[in-house]
């Protein structure tokens, strides 16, 4: 297989194998490291090799280290032979290959760009590259902004700490009886806001969180991590809290203002809650506009209403 490389034009290079009294002996051009894989580029006339990955390099690449313009590849240096340069991300100097940015004078060196440090990872369809320098920035998995290493896609600008990329896909929380798992999305409860479990605060929408769909049981990334780190936090009066926010079974008044209602079971007759026309039924669906962390099911609705709701056919329920 032939390639005619930009860094030679002289002589297409010719993929071979690399012969195991050549390894280690054989020095790429791109990085200055040995060639010890299975496979190179060579020009046998002129002595000049490249590995496999070094000389498959794109020309240009979208880097969120560096997202306001392109990068370009260079096979030598973008400045003058007496300048020094270093990569601006992990302040070494610079390979003889290397990305640059003319507009900025923005320095990647290929070592950061090429480190085996590629993932593919579930919740993204590209393929995910380790940047090992620490960097703050907005994760689309946690939404937070903290500094961290982490992986970064070159095709588009999603990016996650790397502690996110690390998360195990199901944990057991001490205080509730079944297995969470790690979701990247909403899929259920579309017309509710979530609340995380432990905090009690609401989770962003398009963030991550750990999840029960069994109980519509939510909790943040870090609330999660938190709980799981700390033995202070499981022997907390916190979690008595939780355990009461969810028992369904229990109504805790004044009540929050209610943001749904939704009948489960045949109506009996209407009733009206602060502006929301909804149906008596045996069982309600709610959903709450408040710190309260579950949106469950409400049960002895008569008892409720009594406190909540007027009665728009004028039929008496309970007085309380």
């Amino acid at each position: 297989m032939e390639l005619q490389h930009f860094s030679h034009k002289d002589h297409p290079l010719i993929l071979k194998e690399v012969q195991e009294a050549e390894s280690e002996r054989i020095i790429c051009y791109g990085c200055e490291e040995p060639i010890v894989e299975d496979s190179m580029y060579s020009c046998s006339q002129c002595d000049y090799f490249l590995h496999k990955r070094c000389a498959e390099l794109p020309q240009e690449i979208n880097d969120p280290v560096h997202p306001q313009h392109l990068l370009t590849l260079y096979g030598c240096s973008p400045y003058p032979s007496s300048s020094s340069y270093i990569c601006n991300a992990c302040r070494q100097d610079l390979d003889l290959f290397n990305y640059f940015c003319s507009s900025c004078k923005f320095n990647l060196c290929i070592s950061c760009f090429l480190e085996e440090r590629t993932i593919m990872h579930t919740s993204h369809e590209h393929p995910m590259v380790a940047i090992s320098r620490p960097a703050s920035f907005f994760c689309n998995g946690c939404g937070s902004e903290d500094m961290d290493t982490s992986y970064a896609c070159h095709t588009c600008h999603f990016w996650i700490h790397k502690t996110c990329a690390s998360l195990p896909r199901t944990i057991n929380l001490g205080d509730h009886k079944h297995p969470l798992v790690l979701v990247k999305e909403h899929l259920e409860l579309t017309n509710f806001r979530h609340y995380c479990n432990l905090c009690r605060k609401l989770i962003v929408e398009d963030t991550w969180a750990y999840y029960c769909g069994l109980c519509k049981y939510f909790v943040h990334l870090k609330c999660a991590t938190s709980y799981l780190d700390s033995e202070s936090v499981r022997g907390s009066e916190d979690e008595n809290e939780v355990d009461e926010l969810l028992d369904s079974n229990v109504i805790h008044l004044p009540l929050m203002k209610l943001m749904h209602i939704k009948p489960t079971s045949t109506p009996r007759f209407k009733v009206k809650a602060r502006g929301i026309i909804a149906m008596h039924v045996a069982l309600l669906s709610l959903g709450l506009d408040s710190d309260v962390v579950n949106a469950s099911s409400i049960y002895a609705p008569v008892v409720l209403y009594s406190h909540i709701l007027s009665i728009t056919d004028g039929t008496n329920i309970l007085s309380s």
